[in-house]
């Protein structure tokens, strides 16, 4: 089920509870805040486009006299808004499929609830912990995005699932969260369009980037550009804050600070996206400042477009997407083993973020491969409500390809000294070390990502991102667009 369907089962579901929201709202009205003559609702997007125009004005029939005041917030937001108390309650959409209670809106130590119809509390205006204590509740996740919450370890709604379970040890807690990513992984056709939209946007802006590029750029120039060419186009704006990394900015794949000047002679990794309706694109484009690759930058450029052509010869419906992964990485290893950057394709090493124990194992696990330490990420992820939606090589539900899920593929390599110098002094660290240091010194400050947006349908799979690619095409789109600029 697509997350427009549930969304209007949801929708439903909110009209025929509408008088127990009414009454909701009502008991708010009374509450000590309102002779200041104002509300403050936080409420995130799907709550103020399909739920609260209806309550509200309700509401407003009711209570003329007194101002509401919309937050719109993602969900993380909206809790911290409510824990600091700079908004009265907060409000979160979520999908209804079944008869357990969906906790979706914390008001210091009450909870209001949806009941669905016919359960005993569903007549009841707000209850408080032991009021559902006996009840099996859904726990949506809390946090800005995936990636944050994979990084948190203890968030608010995290904490309250602990304190509830430690109040009362009977009562059942389960996750919401694979329920909400299995239905958010296949998009319906209204949401393809969206993404289809997003991403156009977005090639509008990376277009316009490449055009800006040259030796003398500062990369926030690029940033802004891109911004710009976003808002221009009809985006509410960037989907995420855009990664311009030049020269040694190149190889870090989050660089954030978009503040230095491009030098002639480098690359520069331009990784951006629009939101457009709420649904994110996410594309990215490597390319010479100079307007053409050297020698040595076309090299590992060539090795990066293979491994991504390998994943997407295997991509279609039913597809596993650890095969995709893996045919990725087998081309980086084979062709950076040529280079000489690592042993041999199948070589590991002592790496960071595994224990001496984890890389004698045979099989050795991918992340103690040398090749891994040049592309320490993930192939790519899922596209939708979130730039890193559920779906796609990070983010699968099922470990397959499914029809209608938009995802992204994005392999990269990234090389630098500064990867050597972090390896714990160890034989086989130093072994390796010795062998490949002067290959990664005739490459360092070289990152190429290359990321492209695609569709899984039927037959199986669309290149949603049409725009320039390979070697030639990207130089060829330098060249055009290196026009003198404009001098006051």
């Amino acid at each position: 089920m697509s997350i427009t369907q549930s969304g209007k089962l949801f929708q439903k579901y909110a009209e025929e509870t509408l008088e127990a929201r009414k009454a909701v709202l009502t008991a708010i009205a009374e509450t000590e805040r309102v002779p200041r003559g104002e509300i403050i609702v936080g409420a995130n997007e799907g709550t103020c486009l399909h739920i609260l125009p209806e309550v509200f004005a309700e509401f407003k029939r009711q209570y003329p006299d007194v101002a509401v005041n919309i937050k719109r917030a993602d969900y993380g937001k909206i809790l911290e808004s409510v824990i600091d108390n700079s908004v009265d309650f907060g409000v979160v959409s979520l999908p209804v499929t079944d008869n357990r209670l969906k906790i979706v809106l914390i008001h210091r130590d009450e909870l209001v609830i949806i009941a669905p119809p016919g359960h005993p509390l569903a007549e009841n205006k707000s209850a408080r912990v032991a009021d559902v204590a006996n009840f099996p509740l859904v726990m949506p996740k809390v946090g800005h995005t995936r990636d944050a919450l994979e990084d948190d370890s203890l968030t608010r709604g995290r904490r309250f699932a602990q304190d509830f379970r430690t109040s009362h040890p009977n009562a059942t807690v389960q996750s919401a969260d694979p329920l909400l990513d299995s239905l958010r992984v296949r998009k319906s056709p209204a949401e393809i369009a969206l993404i289809r939209k997003a991403v156009a946007i977005t090639i509008q802006g990376e277009r316009a980037a490449i055009r800006r590029v040259r030796p003398g750029t500062n990369e926030g120039e690029v940033q802004a550009l891109t911004d710009y060419t976003f808002r221009s186009a009809g985006a509410s704006g960037p989907s995420f804050r855009a990664i311009i990394g030049s020269g040694p900015n190149s190889t870090s794949y989050h660089y954030r600070a978009n503040d230095r000047v491009m030098q002639a002679g480098e690359v520069v990794v331009m990784d951006m996206g629009a939101l457009y309706q709420g649904y994110a694109g996410d594309l990215t484009r490597t390319v010479p400042v100079s307007g053409r690759f050297s020698p040595d930058q076309a090299a590992i450029y060539r090795i990066v477009r293979a491994a991504q052509a390998a994943a997407e010869r295997l991509a279609k419906p039913g597809a596993s997407v650890a095969a995709g992964d893996s045919a990725a990485r087998k081309v980086e290893a084979r062709e950076l083993a040529r280079l000489g950057l690592i042993e041999s394709p199948d070589a590991t090493f002592d790496p960071p973020w595994a224990d001496s124990t984890t890389c004698v194992r045979v099989p050795a696990p991918v992340k103690c491969h040398q090749a891994f330490l040049y592309q320490a990420h993930g192939l790519g992820h899922g596209i939708g409500l979130e730039v890193h939606d559920a779906g796609g090589y990070s983010y699968s539900t099922t470990g397959r390809f499914q029809q209608g899920e938009p995802f992204t593929i994005e392999p990269g390599i990234y090389i630098s000294t500064a990867l050597l110098d972090m390896l714990a002094d160890t034989p086989k660290n130093r072994a390796f070390i010795a062998r490949v240091r002067p290959a990664v010194e005739r490459y360092n400050h070289i990152g190429i990502r290359i990321e492209d947006n695609y569709l899984i349908t039927a037959d199986g799979v669309e290149w949603l991102s049409r725009m320039p690619r390979e070697l030639g095409e990207i130089e060829a789109a330098m060249k055009a667009g290196a026009a003198p600029r404009a001098t006051h």
